[in-house]
């Protein structure tokens, strides 16, 4: 049995798959298992991966790599690929890594060193975001000493809801509703996860390299960019409602719940001089007005923010 399992969704990363895959094949843990999860990706990702392959075949065998190549159906997005992942994984670990992203080649037995050591359900890095030539800047992966403040810290976005850094016990991976939009998968997905466990394990150091691409849809302008996004995260967060009211959690974290649903709005803001984002705007969510400014965790920039909105007085961009 691996110790650890890789799950590798590809899709139009041509440009990225050879760094990510070479740092992958040179980790310094063995007994690994990488799952490639091909999301019928239009351009030459598959053959330069599977030329990085052929080269590595050597290696593999001296440190019994598994390594797999999945095709799905037909284009799923992400979430569903990650799903299918999960589903074939065979580690004692699951770790995700996309495709045009990289990792530090001690990473993942470090984590797993972490993880039996401190016999935890999952392990956080840090990660560094990159444009490919620099760091950008390192993102401390946990504020937290707790499982409950690691909750409370996620859902008020402190603590990063990223699954790129963060190495879960395959039986974590249970009772999980897996989202079909890609805002706020991550969140969406590890909140369940972080339910499902009870003690984890941080190491403050970088390991993860996440790679910035300034002309992705999730950074596109304009309305329609704007609507794609918000319908997205407003299904995934409406599933994390139904998901904490069924595990009898709602009460428990009705402050963070409520700042969750103030950042599906949030994406709206810069467009609200559009009729259909601004009714939008007024009509979802409409409890939580009082409640996010009466919210003493918010910050007052985030509450005036959104006073500005409501009489569309927000500075848009």
């Amino acid at each position: 049995m691996p110790k650890v399992s890789v799950i590798i969704p590809v899709y139009g990363v041509e440009k990225y798959i050879e760094r990510c895959t070479v740092s992958l094949f040179e980790q310094t843990l063995d007994d690994m298992e990488f799952i490639f999860v091909d999301d019928c990706t239009p351009d030459r990702s598959m053959e330069i991966l599977g030329c990085v392959i052929e080269k590595y075949r050597l290696r593999f065998a001296e440190k019994n790599y598994i390594v797999r190549t999945e095709r799905m159906p037909t284009n799923s997005g992400q979430a569903a690929v990650r799903r299918h992942g999960i589903q074939l994984a065979t580690g004692d670990y699951i770790i995700h890594c996309d495709s045009d992203d990289w990792v530090d080649i001690d990473m993942y037995r470090i984590m797993y060193k972490e993880a039996i050591t401190t016999n935890s359900d999952f392990v956080i890095c840090d990660y560094i975001v990159s444009d490919g030539d620099t760091d950008i800047s390192i993102v401390q992966g946990c504020h937290s000493r707790t499982k409950e403040e690691l909750m409370h810290n996620t859902l008020f976005q402190r603590d990063p809801w990223s699954l790129c850094n963060k190495l879960f016990k395959r039986s974590a991976y249970y009772n999980i509703f897996y989202p079909q939009g890609a805002m706020g998968e991550d969140m969406l997905t590890t909140l369940q996860l972080l339910i499902n466990c009870k003690s984890f394990s941080y190491i403050p150091k970088g390991l993860y390299y996440y790679y910035t691409n300034f002309n992705s849809i999730s950074k596109a302008k304009g309305v329609e960019s704007t609507l794609y996004r918000f319908n997205q995260a407003k299904d995934n967060v409406d599933n994390l409602l139904r998901i904490f009211k069924e595990r009898n959690l709602a009460n428990s974290y009705q402050m963070e719940l409520n700042y969750v649903q103030y950042t599906v709005l949030r994406l709206l803001q810069p467009t609200l001089r559009d009729p259909r984002c601004y009714s939008l705007w007024k009509e979802t969510y409409r409890g939580i007005w009082k409640r996010f400014l009466l919210n003493p965790n918010v910050n007052m920039k985030d509450k005036l923010k959104f006073v500005l909105s409501s009489i569309k007085l927000y500075p848009y961009a």
